[in-house]
């Protein structure tokens, strides 16, 4: 097996008579495999080998990545029992689409403003975008998050700036370009999952993904349900 698995340890028992393996990792803190019976396990360790190198990784980032995707599956699974259908429709509105609305600037009241956008997976430059040279760093890498001024387009046909209350363009942080809806709704959930109080503000929580980018959220203080989550510097 070689340099491959110097960071993966097995484990054995018997039971009901048959020697069953275990593989995990080289801390003993994740379990990838469980049970699998001594005679399929040969076969079990040259697919995993097979396909990490298939992905240019060694074995051990081929299972932690597994790992992380079951973590993130059974995170969303808890999080939308947790939280309502409406609220869990509204966030995915608030995060892939946006809205218009209006941010009141100091001295000059309410102005037409975007909410939301922190995804570009389902932006159409017809009624949402980013902002054209916008982009920061232009072109992210994947697991990046970044910075642009997203827009929205009015019923005048007027694309809308998401405005701070100083009456500045906002840059607005963006989940990786490289995530889809599922992959971004789910490493929301791990964060809401392990997520922490800000001291500051009672409606402010940060948690982390699985590959630690931190995410904001912030609670509706009378219906307490999420209004927005995006991922923070």
């Amino acid at each position: 097996m070689g340099n491959m698995w110097n960071c993966i340890i097995f484990d054995t028992k018997i039971k009901d008579g048959e020697k069953l393996c275990t593989l995990k990792n080289k801390e003993g803190t994740i379990t990838y495999f469980e049970d699998i019976p001594e005679e399929k396990f040969d076969y079990l360790l040259d697919d995993i080998e097979k396909k990490a190198k298939k992905e240019g990784k060694t074995a051990n980032e081929y299972l932690d990545e597994l790992a992380r995707s079951e973590s993130r599956k059974i995170a969303y699974r808890d999080f939308i029992n947790e939280i309502s259908r409406r609220n869990l429709n509204d966030l995915i509105d608030h995060i892939f689409h946006g809205h218009l609305r209006t941010t009141l600037v100091r001295r000059r009241g309410r102005l037409p403003s975007t909410k939301g956008v922190h995804s570009e997976e389902f932006l159409d430059n017809i009624i949402n975008r980013i902002k054209p040279g916008s982009r920061r760093p232009p072109n992210p890498l994947d697991d990046e998050i970044y910075h642009a001024e997203v827009q929205m387009k009015d019923v005048g046909g007027n694309w809308i700036d998401k405005l701070a209350p100083n009456g500045n363009v906002i840059q607005t942080t963006m989940f990786p370009k490289n995530w889809d809806k599922q992959r971004i709704l789910e490493e929301v959930a791990v964060a809401w999952k392990n997520k922490i109080v800000d001291p500051s503000n009672a409606d402010k929580f940060i948690g982390t993904t699985t590959n630690n980018i931190e995410v904001t959220f912030y609670i509706n203080n009378t219906t307490r349900e999420i209004g927005t989550a995006f991922p923070i510097f």
